[in-house]
């Protein structure tokens, strides 16, 4: 038997934990949750793992690879598109030729699959449902069924949560043959829960219907993320897959960690602490609390009933009481102060945002909307000029609309892997600078290309360019409309240029290289950056610069603002760049270079 995951990749109830991840990989006990699908798989001697991914796909290969590591097989499938999961199953039917355990991994179930399996072969049926007693959740499926032949009477979708009631609710875990991919010809079946079983009702075909014991969690918000967490430490659950050395009963202690004496003296459980933390003096641990990896709790700290994911650092007197603290924190305050936390969701830099960068961000989108507002409206009766003079100098529109890209579409694949990225686009509006079909008339030009190397594409007297044209490009009056996708919101005042669709699709592709040079990987740094007017290229130069002076200064400028509002801090004086000062002071910097037509063609 095989078993297949469904990981979506698509939930974000448990954000901003997963804001990064998939949610099948948000940690219980320091294990992905998806590992434990695995694990309890291999426990019912099931090795051979099908893993079908959507978003985030690399977060979940890069850390199970083949499955080697857990003993198992394991081999992914790529949806591009998100369907349901049974139009998923069906486009590896060709890999499924055995009868198939299959769960959507973004609930936590632990389950005896050992007695699902054998119940599902006793039944002879196409499909069993693997059911658990549980609080009706709205979105969710409850059951009703036969208790003496086990057969499925009728399925409802719940309407509403209710609290205090049980009812017998689907986990996500099905049982399946092969021959059911092929039974119904209607392609509109997407899901199991929602159209398979309908289907099979209305066809009267019998589905078996197993009640397990075990547990079933939602995962609908970090509060029941938080509860799950302690309460598998609590009740010792996964006890046998914990990774550890216990130094009491209830303490269970990483790899490579260094903790100052007396601490398992003074803590109560039960705690587990991952690999290489590092824990001062004087810090006390009241338990249930869970400490990931690579952290350190520095003296006098306090934790209580918490959970501290990896690669965190608590200073000092600090003191956490039931709250949750994400990866990569820093949670501090000066000598001879402490800080109290009680939080009933989750703590990350995605929450911690400093007031001065939130202050900055929301003035610099005001300053965008307003220039761009009043600007169209002064520059009225000149938009009207320049109208007139297009018309009367070339047939044609007014305005040229060029698809232009923030990202192109990326994919990456090799045996066991596809990563795939969707493209990001945006319309630019400008006045028609040039002759009509110009487009189409671009390899007449092609080797007067301004730019030695690179995918850029800048044509040295072009003449697809209209008289007035050209006077409009030397000028830049024909990037005027461009205000319009400021107000929209496509664009800020300040931030890199997007490129036209075949540019950006060959720097993505191929790269930059020079004869002495390869900047690839920098250059496309350029994709992550804040869409704009003003920025370091347009106002360094522009036409006149190299391929490789444009994608230093895009790449860098799309570095800068990608930073988290911690890692800015860190800047020191190039922090500048990111600040009001900074932005006003490109717009400055790009105007006066507008004004001097430098780089202008």
């Amino acid at each position: 038997m095989k078993a297949v995951f469904f990981v979506k990749g698509v939930d974000h109830s448990l954000n901003p934990l997963t804001r990064l991840i998939p949610k099948a990989m948000a940690p219980l006990l320091n294990r992905p949750m998806l590992e434990y699908y695995i694990l309890q798989a291999k426990k019912a001697g099931i090795e051979d793992i099908k893993i079908i991914l959507h978003n985030f796909p690399e977060q979940v290969e890069r850390y199970f690879k083949d499955g080697k590591r857990l003993g198992v097989k394991i081999s992914y499938s790529l949806e591009k598109e998100l369907y349901g999961d049974f139009r998923c199953l069906r486009k590896i039917r060709s890999s499924l030729d055995a009868p198939f355990i299959f769960s959507d991994a973004d609930f936590f179930t632990f389950l005896n699959w050992e007695k699902a399996v054998a119940e599902h072969k006793a039944s002879q049926k196409m499909l069993s449902l693997v059911c658990a007693e549980f609080n009706p959740i709205k979105n969710h499926f409850e059951i009703q069924y036969d208790p003496e032949s086990k057969k499925l009477l009728k399925i409802n979708r719940i309407k509403k949560s209710r609290e205090n009631e049980q009812t017998l609710l689907l986990t996500g875990l099905y049982l399946l043959e092969p021959d059911l991919l092929d039974f119904l010809d209607d392609k509109n079946i997407n899901s199991i829960a929602q159209d398979l079983v309908s289907a099979l009702l209305r066809k009267n075909v019998d589905i078996n219907v197993i009640k397990t014991d075990g547990f079933f969690e939602p995962l609908s918000s970090l509060h029941y993320y938080w509860k799950l967490n302690l309460k598998l430490l609590e009740q010792g659950i996964f006890k046998e897959w914990i990774e550890g050395r216990p130094v009491k009963d209830d303490i269970i202690i990483g790899r490579g960690c260094r903790i100052k004496a007396n601490f398992e003296e003074d803590a109560v459980g039960p705690i587990l602490i991952g690999d290489r933390c590092e824990i001062g003096k004087e810090v006390t641990v009241r338990g249930p609390a869970i400490i990931g990896n690579n952290v350190k709790i520095d003296r006098g700290a306090t934790i209580t009933q918490s959970i501290i994911l990896d690669n965190t650092y608590i200073g000092k007197m600090v003191e956490l009481r039931d709250s949750i603290v994400a990866k990569n924190c820093y949670i501090s305050l000066k000598n001879l102060f402490g800080t109290f936390v009680e939080e009933n969701f989750i703590i990350s830099d995605y929450l911690k945002e400093p007031l001065k960068v939130k202050a900055n961000r929301l003035l610099i989108g005001l300053i965008d909307k307003t220039i761009a507002l009043i600007g169209l409206i002064l520059l009225l009766p000149l938009f009207l000029i320049i109208a007139i003079l297009i018309k009367l100098d070339s047939r044609g529109s007014v305005f040229y609309v060029s698809e232009r890209l923030k990202r192109p579409k990326f994919e990456s694949k090799d045996k066991n892997h596809y990563q795939y990225i969707k493209e990001e686009s945006v319309k630019y509006y400008v006045f028609r600078t040039m002759y009509e079909n110009a487009d189409n008339r671009l390899n007449e030009s092609e080797n007067k290309n301004v730019y030695k190397s690179g995918p850029y594409r800048k044509i040295e007297n072009d003449p697809r360019v209209t008289r007035v044209g050209r006077f409009l490009r030397r000028t830049s009056l024909d990037e005027l409309p461009l205000l319009i996708n400021v107000l929209k919101g496509d664009l800020s005042l300040v931030g890199i240029w997007a490129l036209p669709k075949q540019e950006a699709e060959i720097l993505q592709a191929e790269g930059l290289r020079s004869d002495n040079l390869d900047m690839s990987e920098v250059a496309r740094i350029r994709f992550q950056g804040r869409l704009g007017l003003a920025g370091f290229w347009q106002a360094r130069g522009r036409s006149d610069l190299t391929a490789e002076d444009r994608a230093l200064h895009d790449s860098f400028q799309s570095a800068l603002i990608s930073l988290s509002a911690l890692e800015q801090e860190r800047l020191g004086e190039y922090r500048e760049v990111v600040s009001l000062r900074g932005y006003l002071r490109l717009l400055w910097e790009t105007f006066i270079a507008v004004i001097k037509r430098k780089g202008a063609q």
